[in-house]
């Protein structure tokens, strides 16, 4: 676990909801305890789309992988695996999270203007992107209220 991670453990358990956000890269900071089940969150400054927005396929809908993906992680049966279990309630969990995420981010609004002229990417667009997510932070999530994010910006030898 990262020194962020294991901050928000010690604020779990005195009570506090909690979230762990990074944008646009996987980062070990924020992981926590594997005992609380607590999965970070990386959200790209390109935005959040709902997984029915993209085109997969050249030529098709943005609907066409629904119908097996709804197949792939329907109910199961006793020949089911325990870690393909896991998976697809690991996946149904993310994918019902973004959907609802898309829809918050959709209705936020922001105080500040950023100014994204010449940092599509950069510093600017990641403080913006956590600005809006602080924006929702009651809608997000089981009332979260304590939150870290991680960003970056580059450059420095």
């Amino acid at each position: 676990p990262g020194v962020l991670g294991r901050m928000l453990d010690i604020l779990e358990r005195h009570g506090h909801a909690v979230g762990a956000t990074a944008v646009n890269s996987r980062v070990h900071i924020i992981d926590g305890s594997p005992t609380t089940g607590r999965l970070p969150d990386v959200i790209s400054t390109n935005g959040v789309l709902k997984m029915f927005e993209r085109s997969y396929l050249k030529g098709e809908t943005d609907q066409q992988l629904r119908a097996f993906l709804d197949l792939l992680h329907a109910e199961t049966d006793d020949n089911s695996g325990f870690f393909g279990n896991a998976w697809s309630q690991s996946f149904v969990d993310i994918w019902n999270k973004t959907d609802a995420l898309v829809q918050k981010f959709r209705g936020s609004e922001l105080a500040t203007e950023f100014r994204l002229e010449h940092n599509t990417g950069g510093i600017t667009s990641q403080l913006k992107l956590i600005a809006r997510l602080i924006s929702i932070r009651n809608e997000r999530g089981n009332g979260i209220n304590r939150d870290v994010f991680y960003c970056e910006m580059g450059g420095y030898d």
